[in-house]
């Protein structure tokens, strides 16, 4: 992984939410980015994640310690050698324990299974909504929430008084299509204001963490991620929402070099998902 850290300790979190194990009858695998399973800020998000797919009803399971890297960062780094065994390890695990639904927590993930992780036979397996009888679907969580919120197995009742923005991935946006589904989970959260920054949807700017970005360190006034916080206080937004945990890192990296983290906070969807879920007043 990415981290470089034991495998031993990618299941941690998992044991202490008490997730299960996933296999069968169990409807989806909550296959989570490393990022979400390694750092301490992410694991925030993968907690709430499983809290709002409990209060859903949904039938969900993890894999521990058996689950490996999507390989995306080793593939966008030209590592290609190690892409191609993580692919391998990977799917020989979805078709060992016949996963049909794979839900993610990262678009980094979303886009490597959806694009690069085609069967030996060159057919792409796993492109969403379209895919055909018994072929494997792969989505981010925030479309499960927004599904589960029209259905009416979601029914957030807590308000929450706040102002937010929402920055589009480009991973989650421009490569999976995704747009709808986070704004509309955002919009179903009582009181929430949620006003568009200028640059958003398919005009989204990156926060800079793609391509091994959030591997690099780069000096104050330089961060891509800078030009996003200034979109965000200019709509004067308490909160910059968003869905991948590269964008959490670096946005919040960038708050912190401007000195803004008691102005400008960086959430998930699930995050305010889950709060809003919660009895009492927000």
């Amino acid at each position: 992984n990415p981290w470089g850290e034991p495998i031993e300790k990618r299941e941690a979190w998992v044991r202490q939410a008490e997730v299960p194990v996933y296999g069968p009858g169990t409807e989806h695998l909550l296959f989570t980015c490393c990022t979400n399973d390694y750092d301490a800020r992410n694991k925030q998000d993968s907690r709430a994640i499983v809290e709002v797919l409990r209060a859903a009803g949904t039938s969900f399971g993890h894999l521990g310690n058996d689950q490996r890297c999507c390989g995306d960062l080793a593939y966008t780094a030209g590592d290609t050698a190690v892409f191609e065994q993580l692919r391998e390890a990977n799917r020989a695990t979805f078709d060992r324990v016949r996963a049909g639904s794979v839900l993610v927590t990262s678009p980094h993930c979303l886009h490597a299974f959806r694009s690069r992780y085609a069967d030996p036979e060159g057919r792409r397996r796993g492109a969403g909504s379209s895919d055909g009888p018994g072929e494997r679907r792969y989505r981010h969580v925030v479309e499960l929430f927004a599904e589960a919120l029209e259905a009416g197995a979601l029914k957030p009742a807590r308000k929450l008084a706040r102002k937010v923005t929402y920055h589009d991935p480009c991973y989650l946006g421009r490569y999976g299509g995704v747009y709808d589904a986070p704004r509309e989970v955002l919009a179903a959260i009582p009181g929430l204001e949620v006003e568009e920054m200028e640059h958003n949807r398919e005009a989204s700017l990156c926060c800079g963490g793609g391509g091994g970005g959030v591997w690099i360190e780069t000096a104050k006034g330089e961060r891509v991620g800078d030009l996003r916080i200034r979109e965000a206080l200019a709509v004067g937004a308490e909160a910059i929402v968003t869905a991948c945990p590269f964008c959490v890192q670096m946005l919040e990296s960038s708050i912190l070099s401007f000195g803004l983290e008691e102005r400008l906070k960086v959430v998930t969807v699930a995050e305010l998902l889950a709060e809003a879920l919660r009895p009492g007043e927000g």
